[in-house]
């Protein structure tokens, strides 16, 4: 094994550390070997991989792949990977073979091109390793993406062993993840001792902290960056501890016939790739026409929770009930999602076509981890807001915000606005206002709620204030917009009475 190795602390509690494997070509890579991607002529493979893809031929497929990775692939997984891209692209029509190029990256080839569907055309990509057999492929377009990679199996040993690993390592224990990490024929090369001087800090710094739980979120095959680098595979863990939670990736190379462990990060990667897994969109779905607010509440972080504004989630969902009905479904092959690991946190964007009672529509969604972030329903629900029974938060911020402009801070002003209605008016408006309320009305006494009126046409909600200063009564409003989750502020208004 050779001694290359290397360590780095990519910010505070993220470690990143990489032990070489054996990179010489194994004599099961050399027998039953799949046949190589021509440079010459890159076209005929792909069109190889294309009627295979039309025809739903998996286990044909498989027989392109890399050795050892064929030796890993689900044939029913990919199997169901086809018949959903067939479903979403419809048969393949006639492309110009000629545009497909190859482009190599350190090494390792790629073909690229765009091939066209009944559907439409794509963007696609075929990876291929060191020796010039296919590793997978990816087809993207607007809203859709699809890949080949990742249909794995047999790979219960490595995820129990990346799982076993964290929880030495972050356990105070980092005696036992090195002999978990660096096999027997390795550590002479790379003994205990500099392992421990490497690791110690990050295992000591994480020895208070309780682990919650591991959970594993996906593994997947590694695409080549590398010169000379062999294929992998890669086991994502999502760790938590009291009060934080870890992104954690363990790579294992193909080392002869076995997988060896080679390197592991936590939080300082930065992945992305298709998933097809739709349970927590299919959650959501079922919350929105739940008609019950704290549904879709319970699926936001609590630490975002409190800028949701349950009245208004409430008057949004009783709409999307009233008029969508309970859901039925997701549209087969309209699902489409890509997870992307970004320092500590995993995005999955998601778009696709649902069914509910009443009607079909396109929903897309942003989760982190599992908790929704955002969600976007292609729907007019027309008067909608109409429904806001409860507006006594926004009563009370309307008159915090009128007592702010009337003679309060300019930048507790702006800091109150939406961030591009605030760039508007700007710091030198805001005090405008603040010098003609002075030299008008004085100080502020009190100001008090007093009526609310609902703007159809635009549907909006307006708030009148009475406002009492030192030198006359007066009054004011302040104007609402609303998405599902809360208001802000677009408008609004200090009458000045007319001079005598």
């Amino acid at each position: 094994m050779p001694d290359s190795l290397w360590l780095k602390m990519a910010f505070a509690f993220a470690l990143s550390f990489h032990l070489a494997a054996d990179t010489r070509p194994s004599h099961a890579e050399e027998r039953s070997a799949p046949p190589r991607l021509d440079l010459d002529a890159p076209a005929d493979h792909v069109r190889q991989i294309v009627s295979l893809l039309r025809d739903n031929q998996p286990r044909r497929y498989a027989e392109l792949l890399n050795t050892n990775l064929r030796r890993h692939t689900d044939i029913d997984a990919l199997g169901r990977k086809f018949a959903a891209i067939n479903h979403r692209l419809g048969a393949p029509v006639e492309t110009d073979w000629k545009t497909f190029k190859v482009v190599n990256v350190t090494g390792h080839p790629r073909v690229t091109g765009r091939l066209a569907f009944e559907n439409g055309e794509v963007e696609a990509e075929f990876v291929y390793g060191r020796f010039h057999r296919l590793l997978g492929f990816r087809l993207r377009s607007e809203g859709f993406v699809a890949d080949a990679f990742d249909a794995l199996k047999d790979l219960e040993p490595q995820q129990e062993h990346a799982e076993q690993y964290w929880r030495h390592l972050l356990g105070g224990e980092p005696e036992k993840a090195y002999e978990l990490f660096v096999p027997a024929e390795g550590r002479r090369v790379f003994p205990k001792e500099e392992y421990l001087r490497l690791v110690g800090p990050f295992s000591a710094a994480m020895n208070n902290s309780q682990i919650a739980a591991i959970h594993l979120h996906a593994v997947r095959v590694k695409q080549p960056t590398e010169a000379g680098e062999r294929l992998a595979i890669q086991v994502y863990h999502l760790i938590e501890l009291e009060g934080r939670r870890y992104t954690a990736r363990m790579t294992y190379e193909m080392n002869g016939d076995r997988l060896q462990a080679t390197k592991f990060d936590t939080g300082n990667f930065d992945d992305a790739y298709p998933v097809g897994d739709d349970a927590m969109q299919r959650r959501f779905f079922r919350s929105l026409v739940s008609g019950d607010a704290q549904n879709v509440i319970d699926l936001i972080h609590p630490v975002d929770r409190r800028a949701v504004s349950p009245a208004v989630l409430q008057a949004f969902l009783t709409a999307c009930r009233e008029e969508l009905g309970d859901f039925r479904s997701i549209r087969e092959g309209t699902f489409s999602a890509e997870a992307t690991y970004r320092g500590m946190d995993r995005f999955t964007n998601s778009s696709c076509s649902v069914e509910f009672a009443n009607a079909v529509i396109p929903i897309s969604c942003r989760h982190n981890f599992g908790w929704l972030m955002s969600f976007n329903v292609q729907q007019e629900f027309a008067g909608w807001t109409r429904r806001l029974e409860d507006t006594t938060a926004f009563e009370r911020h309307g008159k915090q915000y009128l007592m702010q402009l009337i003679g309060g801070d300019p930048s507790a002003v702006l800091g109150m606005l939406p961030k591009e209605l605030g760039r508007d008016i700007g710091r030198d408006g805001v005090e405008k206002i603040q010098t003609a309320c002075r030299q008008r009305l004085g100080a502020v006494k009190s100001i008090e709620f007093t009526s609310k009126e609902h703007l159809a046409d635009d549907d909006l909600w307006r708030l009148h204030f009475t406002i009492e200063t030192e030198k006359e009564e007066t009054t004011g409003y302040v104007t609402y917009e609303f998405n599902a989750f809360d208001g802000r502020i677009i408008g609004f208004r200090v009458a000045f009475p007319a001079d005598e």
